[in-house]
């Protein structure tokens, strides 16, 4: 009886943890989760190192160009 058990479970469990296969956009969407980002309030490096050279935290949002990202990771991005 525990073998039909653990031969019904294995299946459903590997199926359960499948994920969805990533999709690329070339047309410039994404998806987009929270709230929306805007550059209101945005400085740049040169700023921000001046800024946070004197403190231990800092609340700021920096711009900067992205210069490589990864589709195999979630926040590819970073």
């Amino acid at each position: 009886m525990k073998h039909l058990l653990f031969l019904f479970l294995v299946p459903f469990a590997l199926s359960a943890c499948a994920q969805a296969p990533a999709t690329s956009s070339t047309d410039g969407e994404y998806a987009s989760y929270g709230d929306a980002i805007t550059a209101d309030g945005t400085i740049t490096m040169t700023d921000f190192e001046k800024a946070a050279a004197n403190v231990d935290s800092l609340s700021t949002k920096v711009t900067a160009e992205i210069q490589q990202s990864c589709a195999k990771k979630v926040a590819g991005w970073m």
